[in-house]
C-alpha cells in the first residue's frame, strides 16, 4: 500500500505534526508513505505536491477546506480525520487518528463515492466541485444580473448578488446558510440557489443530476466572480458563460463505520451551534 498524508498544520501545530509523526512510527514497513510537501517542510523530510501524490489513499487531518483542497488536487480515496473545524467530510475524530490508520491498515473500510459537479467556463473546463460552484458580484452592495438556463430553455432572468450551484454533499455548506434545502447524500441532485435575489419567484430549485445548467451573468457595469469549492478563484469576463454537469468522476472517501447520516447532520450542526 502507498499511503499519503496532508495536513493543515495552520492550527494546533505541535499536536498536529505529532500526531503524523506517530502515524509514521504505526505505519511503520506495511505500507510506503508519502507526505505533502509543506507537511514534510516542518516534519524535515522530502515531500511531494498534492497534485503529484500517486498513492493508493490519502490521510487528511483538518476541516471541511482542507478536504476539499485535497479532493481538488488528488484522486485517492480520501480518510478525513476532522481537527478543530467542521467536519462534515470527515470520518474519525482527531483523537481516533491511529485507531483509523489502524483500521485502514488492516483493510477494514468500504469506499464511498460522493458526486461532483464539472465547471466549464467558456471554451476552458475547470476543477471539479465536491461542494458547490458560486458565481458572485466583486461589488459589494451591487446586484448583478443573471440568466440562468437548464438543459437549454430558460429558467430565470433575475438581480440578485450570485448563484450558487450545489451537489448533495455541498448542500450543507453554502447552500444551507444560504437558506437552501439540505439533501441526503444518498439523493443524487443538484440545488440551484440565489444568493439574496430581488423579486425572484423561488429562490431554491433542485434539479436532476443529468442536467446542464448554464449561468451568464450580464457584465455590463459590474464585475464578477467564480468561485469553485471555495478554493479556486476566477474572473468571469462581459459574455461568459459559466456550464455545469455532472462529473464523471466522483470524490471517494474511506469509511470506517456504517453512519446513520442523520444523526451525523443533526450531531455536526448542533456542535455548531453550541
Amino acid at each position: 500500500m502507498r499511503l499519503g498524508i496532508f495536513a493543515n498544520y495552520l492550527k494546533g501545530k505541535a499536536e498536529v505534526l505529532g500526531t503524523v509523526s506517530a502515524i509514521l512510527g504505526q505505519v511503520g514497513r506495511r505500507a510506503d508513505v508519502v507526505l505533502e510537501e509543506g507537511l514534510a517542510r516542518e516534519m524535515g523530510t522530502e515531500g511531494l505536491p498534492l497534485g503529484e501524490m500517486d498513492v493508493d489513499f490519502l490521510v487528511v487531518i483538518g476541516g471541511d477546506g482542507t478536504i476539499l483542497m485535497a479532493a481538488q488536487r488528488c484522486a485517492a480515496p480520501i480518510l478525513g480525520i476532522r481537527h478543530r473545524s467542521v467536519g462534515f467530510l470527515a470520518e474519525a475524530d482527531f483523537e481516533e487518528a491511529l485507531w483509523a490508520v489502524e483500521m485502514l491498515l488492516a483493510g477494514r473500510f468500504e469506499v464511498e463515492e460522493r458526486m461532483r459537479i464539472s465547471v466549464r467556463l467558456d471554451d476552458r473546463d475547470l476543477e471539479d466541485c465536491l461542494n458547490e460552484a458560486v458565481v458572485h458580484t466583486t461589488d459589494i452592495a451591487k446586484m448583478g444580473q443573471f440568466e440562468v438556463r437548464v438543459d437549454g430553455s430558460l429558467l430565470d432572468s433575475l438581480r440578485g448578488d450570485g448563484v450558487i450551484v450545489s451537489t448533495p454533499t455541498g448542500s450543507t455548506s453554502y447552500v444551507l446558510s444560504n437558506g437552501g434545502p439540505v439533501l441526503h447524500p444518498r439523493v443524487e441532485g443538484v440545488v440551484l440557489s440565489y444568493m439574496a435575489p430581488f423579486a425572484s419567484i423561488a429562490r431554491h430549485y433542485v434539479m436532476p443530476p443529468t442536467s446542464t445548467i448554464e449561468i451568464e451573468p450580464d457584465s455590463r457595469g459590474r464585475h464578477y466572480i467564480l468561485v469553485l469549492d471555495g478554493q479556486a478563484k476566477y474572473g468571469v469576463g462581459p459574455g461568459s458563460v459559466i456550464r455545469v454537469t455532472r462529473s464523471p468522476r466522483p470524490a471517494r472517501f474511506v469509511r470506517l463505520s456504517k453512519k446513520d447520516p442523520i444523526k451525523h447532520l443533526r450531531d455536526i450542526l448542533w456542535e455548531q451551534m453550541r
